[in-house]
Order: C-alpha cells, then sequence, then structure tokens
C-alpha cells in the first residue's frame, strides 16, 4: 500500500502531470488563446508533421537515461542497490517510463492521425507532448546529476 501511495504522489505531484492539466484546460475551457496562437503561429502542416516526432526522440531519451539511473557503472551499482529506500528510485522510474510513454504516443499520434496546423486541439495536443517530454527530460536529466553527486560523496 505504501508503494501504491508513492506511486500515485509521485504521479500527480509533477510537471508532467501539470503539463496535460493545462493542456487540457486550454483544449476545452479556454480556447479562445490557442486559436489566437493558431491563427498568428503560420504552422505548416509539414512542420507539425515534423514537431511530432520531437516527443518521441524524447521518450527514447528519458527512458535510457532512467533505465541508466537504475542501474548505473558497476562500482556505484552496489551502493545504490543496498540502499534501503531504493524502492522509491523504482517508483520514480516507472511514473516516468509511463510518462514517457504517454507523450511519445501522444505525438505519434499527431502524425498518425494527420493533425493539422489550424486546428487549436490539435496544437494543444502536440503542445502538451512536447511540452510534457522536455519536463520529463528535465527531470531525469537533473536525478541523474543528482544521483551522480550523492554516490561519489558516498565513495570517499
Amino acid at each position: 500500500m505504501k508503494k501504491l501511495m508513492s506511486f500515485i504522489f509521485v504521479f500527480i505531484i509533477s510537471f508532467e502531470f501539470l503539463s496535460i492539466l493545462i493542456a487540457l484546460f486550454l483544449a476545452f475551457f479556454w480556447p479562445t488563446p490557442l486559436a489566437y496562437v493558431v491563427e498568428n503561429l503560420n504552422l505548416t502542416d509539414e512542420s507539425l508533421k515534423y514537431l511530432s516526432f520531437v516527443p518521441l526522440g524524447l521518450g527514447v531519451w528519458s527512458i535510457n537515461q532512467s533505465r541508466k539511473l537504475l542501474f548505473p557503472d558497476h562500482e556505484k551499482k552496489q551502493v545504490l542497490h543496498e540502499w534501503p529506500d531504493y524502492w522509491k528510485l523504482k517508483v520514480r522510474f516507472n511514473v516516468s517510463f509511463i510518462y514517457a510513454c504517454i507523450f511519445t504516443f501522444t505525438g505519434l499520434s499527431c502524425w498518425l492521425l494527420k493533425f493539422t496546423a489550424q486546428n487549436p486541439l490539435h496544437l494543444a495536443i502536440l503542445s502538451f507532448s512536447i511540452l510534457g517530454a522536455v519536463s520529463l527530460a528535465v527531470s531525469i536529466y537533473w536525478a541523474r546529476v543528482s544521483l551522480d553527486e550523492i554516490l561519489i560523496k558516498i565513495r570517499h
């Protein structure tokens, strides 16, 4: 039960979840600014198609870096895996994996469903996907740097 509650907490209290909420709010409750952005952005359908691959690249990178968080080089791995709160890191890995899949599949769906640049809802979906994928990548990068710092201090 403790791990499940931790998972729910980490899933909801995150910038990635916030990006989803912002996208839903803009798309369904405040579409006027989206329409204004679409009118003034001058995006083409072709550029939207290529932008839809940004979450894919960031998602693959995020999953790879998350795996490296759990399994660092040999010396650090032993210290990390003996840590009593290792399960908390694993929960965060699982949450980041789910978010990476959400943003990747959302970005790919923009390409597969041939979203148009003139549709505010399409722009909101792609924007949330890119914003969430960037947020996730930054979070994972920050976690890797922090973990490396901690493990270096422990070894000395």
